[in-house]
């Protein structure tokens, strides 16, 4: 494993049933949040319709489809603009439904 992985910190969050879940990573002065792994879904009851998580600094959001997503960025980490708070989202799924966040980030220098 590399350094970055080694030292990245986890996340996680879940809520109850058709309740949406974030998790928020917060900002650090001078530093940008490097996301090295996420993890999102449902347990409990099929989700009906297809929908979107999604991942924010405040200034760019990326829309990702739930569905047991898992992605390893350990060799390219996805980078957030320098001093913002990142904000992963993932909505309410209905009756039965629950979300679930997992993942792991660093904080690096602003290059």
């Amino acid at each position: 494993m590399n350094a970055q992985l080694t030292d990245s910190t986890p996340i996680g969050a879940t809520a109850g049933a058709n309740t949406q879940v974030q998790s928020v990573i917060a900002a650090v002065a001078g530093k940008c949040i490097r996301l090295t792994f996420l993890a999102i879904g449902y347990t409990g009851a099929a989700v009906a319709v297809p929908l979107q998580a999604t991942v924010s600094d405040g200034s760019t959001t990326m829309y990702l489809p739930v569905g047991n997503l898992q992605a390893w960025l350990e060799a390219c980490p996805i980078k957030f603009a320098v001093g913002a708070a990142v904000t992963i989202t993932v909505p309410a799924g209905g009756a039965g439904a629950i979300g679930n966040i997992g993942g792991a980030y660093y904080v690096d220098g602003p290059n």
